[in-house]
């Protein structure tokens, strides 16, 4: 299992709209958002999911300015985590 967590920038007229596209993503969670345009985003991948696609899924969504990843885990199957923030 991976798990990132990103911190997203929109459009601040377009808040709720990009908040409701990204709850609705499978693998995703919203942890806190800001309605001035930030969101903070958790997302899982488990086996054959894939987290790449996922992240570029939502940096490239209407109205996202941008999208950075502030941490990501690999978690083995002894449940150990290794991961960088």
């Amino acid at each position: 299992m991976e798990i990132a967590s990103l911190v997203i920038h929109v459009r601040p007229e377009r808040f709720e709209e990009v908040r409701e596209a990204i709850g609705a993503l499978p693998g995703t969670e919203i942890a806190a958002s800001d309605p001035r345009g930030k969101i903070v985003v958790t997302v899982e991948a488990g086996p054959g999911d894939r987290l790449g696609e996922r992240l570029t899924e939502l940096s490239v969504m209407p109205n996202v300015i941008s999208a950075t990843l502030v941490y990501h885990a690999t978690a083995t199957q002894d449940s150990s985590i290794e991961g960088a923030a």
